[in-house]
């Protein structure tokens, strides 16, 4: 998986200067951040290998309380003429967060229904992830039962997120039997720097890895949820959007931002990395970040990704 933004694009729930002088002793922040700056806009501009260059607009809408109200998504990549929309609804009743996503693919349409119990500190106790498809003949939303996921997350004592349990249906007529991923997250300097993660079982297992910097996490927004995106990251807690995650739920949130990701099997964790991505930062006079570059470098390809974030206050 790409990213967030990158898989809504695309519709699969499939440079710039450096500047990391921020002050490094910033405390972590459980939840979603009710004070400091709001992000009102991210545009990315996507440069992908197999792909016309072209961006994404998402913008946000809060409700009185600060918390994500809603996410507008556009895309249009421009050769293709095709116009792609997403439209994400936040609701909340007690301790129960919603979000609904719908999309459009030139006139294609899917919905995912994510649900999550909140604990004391607003995070993720358990949740579920429901998937749809549009029926043209009786014109309603089916779920696709295989694609629904159920999920339950521990954290520590200090409200670190250190595990996640992920439960998949079955799907007999596909002869996909039902199965656990467990995950693993070990954190670092108050950073979440390696997840274990594999099914139940099996002797499969990776590492996905981060390596972090200066640069300080501390919009209203989780953006280091917009980057841990090998498929393990995307995958903890059954969420490949991490809708949660950038909104905050996840317990405490990393302490600076990553400036790699990779993965790698524990068994080979002495071979080379072949493919990685690197990151760095450009921020604004209060350490706040107005850009962020991406470059992912693989074995055959490499391609790019400039984030440009804009704030209401």
């Amino acid at each position: 998986m790409k990213h967030l933004f990158y898989l809504l694009s695309l519709f699969v729930l499939s440079a710039c200067a450096s500047s990391e002088d921020g002050d490094t002793g910033n405390p972590n922040l459980p939840g979603p951040l009710q004070t400091g700056r709001q992000v009102s806009e991210i545009v990315m501009h996507y440069t992908p290998y197999d792909v016309p260059a072209h961006d994404v607009k998402v913008v946000f809408h809060y409700d009185a309380d600060g918390r994500v109200s809603r996410m507008d998504l556009t895309n249009t990549i421009p050769s293709e003429d095709v116009e792609q929309s997403g439209q994400f609804d936040f609701s909340y009743e007690g301790n129960v967060v919603t979000c609904e996503a719908s999309y459009n693919y030139d006139g294609e349409y899917t919905k995912t229904e994510l649900n999550g119990i909140l604990g004391d500190q607003s995070q993720l106790l358990v949740g579920s992830v429901k998937e749809y498809y549009f029926d043209g003949e009786t014109e309603t939303f089916v779920e696709e039962i295989s694609e629904s996921i159920q999920y339950e997350v521990i954290y520590d004592a200090l409200g670190y997120m250190s595990s996640t349990t992920c439960f998949y249906n079955a799907d007999a007529d596909a002869g996909i039997a039902a199965r656990e991923v467990n995950n693993q997250l070990r954190w670092e300097n108050g950073n979440p720097t390696e997840l274990t993660w594999g099914t139940k079982g099996d002797d499969y297992l990776i590492l996905d890895c981060a390596e972090y910097g200066n640069v300080q996490n501390k919009t209203n927004l989780d953006l280091s949820w917009l980057l841990l995106t090998t498929e393990g990251w995307s995958f903890m807690v059954g969420d490949p959007s991490n809708f949660f995650g950038l909104a905050g739920y996840y317990g405490n949130r990393s302490r600076t931002m990553p400036v790699k990701i990779y993965y790698r099997s524990p068994a080979s964790s002495d071979n080379p990395i072949d493919s990685f991505t690197q990151i760095t930062y450009q921020l604004d006079d209060e350490g706040y970040i107005e850009k962020i570059t991406e470059k992912y470098v693989g074995s055959d390809y490499e391609e790019t990704t400039v984030y440009t974030i804009s704030y209401r206050n």
